[in-house]
């Protein structure tokens, strides 16, 4: 026989609280209970990529290669060597005319730019001269020099001071002003020595003749 002080279910009152509408309010959903109605949060975005690899090279491709490890020169890639002891090679034809054998590590793509300092052969002679980059235009260079002037010019003429580079080209072909091997410097200009010799030859031919 039930209690008299267990109370009547039929008499519980309702605690639910209503809205302002009058209905009755749902339980919120936790974060983590996702369903159709309610998503999970959204996952973790992935990792930025890595970084691209070294370009590979392909035959044919323009680049800046060094002919001495101080300087980049625009070329083309003639021919590749794989050696995986030494280091991967290519054999460069440069737009001046020289053509030699140098690691592929040491390749970086063909681009000049406005504001690059370079050094240029200044109507296309014989001799480097420092100067600035003031435009480039379908493979050719506006040029200024430090010494004063400006003048259109190609590629070819141009070369790229950089941070030593490889050991350099290993010739097997030569520009017309390159030369197959540096001889030592004496510290005097080349046309001043030429100068002396002139002079020592000249006044041995005027003694020979007060001789007479």
């Amino acid at each position: 026989m039930p209690s008299s002080n267990m109370p009547d279910p039929d008499k519980i009152p309702d605690m639910s609280l209503d809205d302002d509408r009058g209905e009755r309010r749902r339980p919120a959903v936790s974060p983590e209970m996702g369903s159709g109605f309610q998503p999970l949060p959204d996952a973790p975005k992935p990792a930025s990529p890595a970084p691209p690899a070294p370009p590979r090279w392909n035959v044919g491709d323009d680049v800046l290669a060094p002919w001495e490890p101080m300087y980049l020169y625009a070329g083309t890639i003639k021919q590749l060597l794989p050696d995986e002891a030494r280091g991967d090679q290519a054999l460069i034809d440069f737009d001046d005319g020289g053509e030699g054998w140098v690691f592929v590590y040491s390749l970086v793509p063909l681009e000049y730019h406005p504001g690059q300092t370079v050094e240029c052969r200044r109507k296309n002679g014989l001799v480097y001269e420092r100067a600035g980059i003031l435009e480039v235009v379908d493979g050719e260079a506006h040029v200024r020099f430090d010494a004063g002037g400006d003048e259109w010019t190609t590629f070819a003429t141009l070369r790229l001071p950089c941070v030593e580079n490889g050991p350099g080209a290993v010739a097997t072909k030569f520009a017309p002003f390159q030369t197959p091997l540096e001889a030592p410097s004496s510290g005097f200009p080349r046309w001043l020595i030429w100068v002396g010799v002139f002079i020592v030859l000249t006044i041995v031919r005027m003694s020979c003749r007060q001789a007479l």
